[in-house]
């Protein structure tokens, strides 16, 4: 099976002493969750990281510590003669603090990503569609105690 290759990150500020994460929506997918992508031909996982959370959110971030990596399987059907492709998928993630938390949020791609929002992290875990978001979250929390 072909492993595809992905990174991503948290960005997160902290409120009024609160810890807030930023958090996206996928129409394509009908999920909140953390922005991330496939890695550029010649990329690092690190720069990928990077640029995917400004791509999909429109803020700079500066790279933190790495948080734990996640690892699926997606299966897609076949674009012709039938049936299904499944490939491994491996995301590395990243802990990221904007270089300017208050600006606004702009999605490169509104058809990709509808909406971009902080929620404080304490309520996040309601928000995100998938338990291994909620586990990301939970380690970014431990890392910030």
């Amino acid at each position: 099976m072909r492993l595809v290759e992905a990174a991503g990150g948290i960005p997160w500020r902290i409120v009024e002493g609160r810890l807030q994460v930023l958090i996206v929506y996928r129409d394509r997918y009908a999920d909140w969750s953390f922005p991330k992508g496939k890695l550029d031909e010649g990329e690092s996982h690190e720069q990928a990281a990077v640029r995917e959370v400004e791509e999909e959110t429109g803020l700079l971030c500066s790279l933190g510590g790495e948080l734990p990596e996640v690892r699926y399987v997606v299966t897609k059907p076949r674009k012709s003669g039938g049936g299904t492709k499944s490939r491994s998928k491996r995301v590395r993630y990243w802990s990221m603090e904007p270089v300017s938390p208050d600006a606004g949020l702009s999605p490169e791609d509104p058809d990709e990503i509808s909406a971009v929002e902080w929620v404080e992290a304490t309520a996040a875990p309601e928000r995100l569609t998938h338990s291994a978001d909620r586990a990301l979250l939970r380690s970014l929390q431990t890392c910030m105690e």
